[in-house]
């Protein structure tokens, strides 16, 4: 249903990320770097089945190289069979902790093999977008070729906790400048998307990009779960006020009634 509404809305293309699914079933995207699925299979399921027969749309998927059976060359002839138009690195050693992300990169699991998936897939005519976070990851990124990068900081934040974000938007519009412009140090062409962040209202997208110079924002649960929240929300209090008001109205026509009032 979101890949169908945002062609309508005039989407460019659809991410297929098991975070997303994941929001879908319930649960959070922080689920989407722990061990609970085989990551690739789980959004090549749903992404053949649900979203790639309902939109015309090219559809980006999420594929997870720190899994340790993962054959990059075989799994992306797979893709390319199965009709998805283009490879993005998610989930991400970003998106881990220091700590941990040391020890996948140690055993060869880390960022270095994102970027060998990638230049892989542009190899095979795939369009390709980057998952980066710093200077240095831009930078690599870019220089092996990859045609976007999205600069990610943090997940958005909910609806009931927006007053608190982790990072404020002028935080995030300082970090996001200084990666973009590193990018396109090396590559003025490259198309520099935002993802994630405090950003869940266009208004507030708008004043990002035109302060950094990001051409695009990969929405997230932006698009996905905060306008869910949000309609659930105000649609159920519409309907639940229109019960009360009822209720009250039926008070008031009985109590003039018993005071031998006509109603008009």
């Amino acid at each position: 249903m979101t890949a169908r509404a945002a062609e309508r809305a005039g989407a460019d293309f659809v991410l297929a990320l098991n975070a997303g699914r994941f929001r879908a079933m319930g649960g959070s995207s922080p689920a989407s770097i722990l061990p609970i699925r085989n990551c690739n299979e789980f959004v090549a399921g749903f992404g053949r089945t649900e979203i790639l027969t309902s939109t015309k749309l090219p559809v980006f998927v999420g594929i997870c190289t720190f899994d340790p059976q993962l054959d990059i060359d075989r799994w992306l002839e797979r893709i390319i069979s199965w009709g998805f138009s283009g490879v993005t690195n998610f989930p991400s050693v970003i998106h881990i902790d220091d700590y941990r992300r040391s020890l996948l990169e140690k055993c060869g699991l880390g960022y270095e093999r994102e970027i060998e998936l990638l230049v892989k897939a542009a190899k095979r005519g795939l369009m390709t977008i980057a998952y980066t976070r710093t200077r240095s990851e831009a930078k690599r990124m870019v220089e092996a070729g990859t045609e976007a990068i999205c600069i990610n900081f943090n997940l958005n934040r909910s609806i009931e906790d927006g007053s608190d974000p982790s990072m404020s938007l002028a935080e995030l519009a300082a970090r996001t400048s200084a990666v973009a412009r590193v990018a396109q140090s090396f590559n003025k062409n490259v198309v520099c998307l935002l993802g994630g962040g405090p950003v869940t209202k266009p208004d507030e997208l708008l004043g990002i990009c035109r302060e950094t110079g990001v051409q695009g924002f990969i929405g997230g649960s932006s698009l996905d779960r905060v306008p869910l929240e949000m309609s659930v929300l105000e649609v159920t209090s519409g309907f639940k006020t229109i019960h009360l008001l009822r209720e009250k109205v039926d008070l008031l026509e009985r109590q003039l009634q018993l005071s031998g009032l006509d109603m008009v």
